[in-house]
């Protein structure tokens, strides 16, 4: 099939909102006919996606033979913006901006820049999804969805939206990255290849207190969950402030926003997600994981560090904390919130890093509590029950298949 192939000249490049104060006078004038000007360079972009998307990118869940949830859907668009020395230029959305084109499992994006305009000073920021997606592009730093926020090169993402919407384990799987157009001015090769990464975390988690009798009867329509990020919940009475999760990531430093956010910094919201498993031996959030019964309390979908380093306050916010702990609060299917009990887990010491899958889940319960037949993992009980020991297992990439004990 013919691609149509739509151009952005320098020219117009340097006319759009806000363009390069100090350094307007060192570009390139404006070519008569902009389009057909000979000072114009072509720059082919190819844009592709981890080898392992396809299984573990986003929709309604299936389990997979590990045991875990694992998701898939069609990622078939693109949006993208591009920036020159710092200043925001144009992005996907505007009438005249190239198209992306599907190109197998990537994209494709042919973009013309002014022969003058210096490559290494060109930024262009990618986010990958499907067309259905609910995302706005605008200048705001919340979302009822997904908000790309490129004059202040952020994205805001709605907690409950990219995780099912409180009524499936189903994930919204997105893919970005922010990307220089070429390391060095003498370019001899017009040609950009790039791979987009996840810049969430997915955090399983899972317990098999619900199978024991006791326990399953003390939740009789089933247990609700909400996850969150802060100090240990079980040491503190101010619960609520101990369940936020990051909402919006700066993939560069804010431009206009006072206070400024730096790149890779957060912004924190109260998580309003929760997921509800009504604990039926039928239900379909059951599974078998490490050879035991264990039913899903969750699967979070959530911003994580590009660098594995711990969730870090934005410096702007004065709040030098640290959020050590995965927070999670339970109550009776139905029950209010404040009626919950909390739990919470140590995350690595090192942080959480994007890409990655983490599944936390309870040790085997070794004969001292409800239920209990005996195991080999050291004891404890689970989320609920008074004692408990975790472990936390991470799987690089998501690819299933270079798991390590934390």
């Amino acid at each position: 099939m013919k691609l149509t192939r739509f151009y952005l000249s320098g020219a117009m490049l340097l006319s759009m909102a806000g363009l390069i104060s100090c350094s307007q006078a060192e570009e390139p004038a404006q070519p008569e006919n902009p389009l057909d000007s000979k000072d114009n360079i072509e720059w082919s972009a190819d844009i592709v996606l981890p080898d392992d998307f396809k299984t573990r990118a986003a929709a309604a869940g299936s389990v997979g033979s590990d045991g875990l949830y694992t998701f898939s859907r069609e990622i078939d668009r693109l949006w993208y913006a591009v920036y020159y020395n710092g200043a925001y230029l144009y992005d996907s959305e505007q009438a005249l901006a190239p198209d992306a084109i599907k190109k197998g499992d990537g994209f494709t994006v042919l973009f013309k820049f002014h022969k003058d305009l210096d490559p290494t000073k060109i930024y262009i920021f990618f986010w990958a999804g499907n067309k259905q997606d609910n995302v706005t592009v605008a200048n705001q730093t919340a979302s009822n969805a997904i908000t790309l926020n490129f004059a202040n090169r952020c994205v805001s993402v709605d907690p409950k939206y990219m995780n099912g919407n409180n009524t499936a384990l189903q994930e919204y799987d997105s893919f970005s990255g922010y990307f220089q157009l070429s390391p060095t001015k003498d370019v001899s090769n017009y040609n950009m290849k790039v791979t987009l990464k996840r810049p969430f975390a997915q955090i399983h988690v899972l317990s098999d207190e619900f199978t024991f009798p006791g326990v399953n009867a003390a939740f009789p329509n089933g247990v609700t969950v909400v996850p969150g990020f802060g100090v240990n919940a079980a040491t503190t009475s101010n619960y609520t402030t101990n369940l936020v999760s990051p909402t919006t990531w700066f993939y560069d430093s804010s431009i206009a926003l006072t206070p400024a956010y730096k790149q890779n910094e957060y912004m924190f919201t109260l998580t309003n997600y929760e997921f509800t498993n009504t604990l039926s031996a039928t239900t379909p959030e059951r599974v078998t994981f490490k050879n035991r019964l264990m039913d899903y309390l969750g699967c979070y979908y959530v911003f994580a560090p590009v660098v594995k380093s711990p969730l870090k306050y934005a410096t702007s916010s004065g709040n030098n904390s640290t959020l050590q702990y995965l927070n999670l609060a339970f109550r009776k299917n139905g029950a209010n919130i404040g009626s919950s009990e909390f739990a919470s887990v140590k995350l690595p010491a090192d942080g959480l890093k994007a890409n990655n899958r983490y599944v936390i889940y309870n040790h085997a319960n070794t004969g001292n509590g409800d239920g209990g037949s005996g195991g080999g993992e050291g004891g404890g009980g689970g989320f609920i029950t008074d004692s408990y020991a975790f472990e936390i297992v991470t799987a690089p990439g998501w690819d299933g298949t270079d798991e390590t004990v934390r």
